[in-house]
């Protein structure tokens, strides 16, 4: 295994000045684990890349119970809020019970940031049972988290105490399409989501608990309420998007925000 810490958040920074991003794992093996803490990763130019990416040579990620991918107090940022931005913050792949603990990533903003987008914040592809507790992703960017199946079937995974505030797609599970289903199961709690078009997609899903959570969104085209003469939105927006789910307990969350005509709170 492997280990990189720092001195801490802003203490030990890692200046990313390339188009490729900061740290990349590459293991030809699902015996590795990573642990990647206490520094932060500053991107001093636009679309710098991906800050950490970890990557199991697309091999299934096996049966051990070890997490294979620790991301513990670390800050992804540009070198100031208008200038520099990485492309993505963490990206996930082949992973055994990767976690994310107080992980804050941010986008540019101000002034005309509205054109520079980021393409994720995380990204837990072909793994088994992602964890993200306390993590905060502010910014604009197509999704904050998704989680989805490529060469095989995740399971399980709980998202809870944390932001995903300026994204198309704050939450965006997409594990399996009929007829069958993936292994129980999917838990977003207490968590804070602002987004455009979907604040939780759910597709091949079952066994999900959605609770505690705010609901909030940045579609206002045509809104009665802020009345800025905006033109209603040719998309419609949904607050929790149940695509492909089955046996879930949506419960004691809040939705707000007064926005688009074309605003669904739950689908189903």
């Amino acid at each position: 295994g492997l280990i990189f810490r720092g001195a801490g958040v802003d203490v030990t920074e890692l200046i990313c000045d390339n188009t490729q991003g900061g740290f990349y794992f590459n293991a030809g093996t699902n015996r590795i684990t990573v642990s990647v803490q206490n520094m932060s990763f500053v991107a001093p130019n636009d679309n710098s890349g991906t800050a950490i990416e970890f990557n199991t040579a697309n091999q299934n990620a096996g049966d051990q119970h070890s997490r294979m991918l620790q991301v513990h107090n670390v800050l992804i940022r540009g070198e100031k809020y208008d200038k520099g931005y990485f492309s993505n913050g963490v990206l996930c792949y082949n992973a055994w019970y990767p976690m994310l603990e107080n992980v804050k990533i941010t986008a540019r903003y101000g002034s005309g940031s509205e054109i520079y987008q980021m393409n994720m914040g995380i990204l837990f592809q072909d793994c088994y049972s992602p964890l993200v507790t306390n993590c905060y992703f502010w910014g604009n960017a197509v999704y904050g988290l998704l989680y989805k199946g490529v060469n095989i079937e995740p399971e399980d995974g709980i998202v809870k105490d944390s932001y995903f505030v300026g994204q198309d797609n704050g939450v965006y599970v997409d594990l399996k399409t009929a007829p069958e289903w993936s292994e129980p199961a999917f838990h977003l709690t207490n968590c804070h989501i602002n987004y455009l078009k979907n604040g939780l997609f759910l597709k091949g899903v079952r066994q999900v608990f959605v609770s505690n959570n705010l609901f909030y969104c940045h579609n206002e085209g045509g809104s009665l309420w802020h009345n800025n003469g905006s033109t209603v939105s040719n998309y419609e927006s949904r607050d929790i998007n149940c695509e492909y789910t089955s046996d879930a307990i949506i419960s004691n969350n809040q939705f707000t925000e007064p926005a688009s005509p074309k605003r669904i709170g739950i689908d189903i």
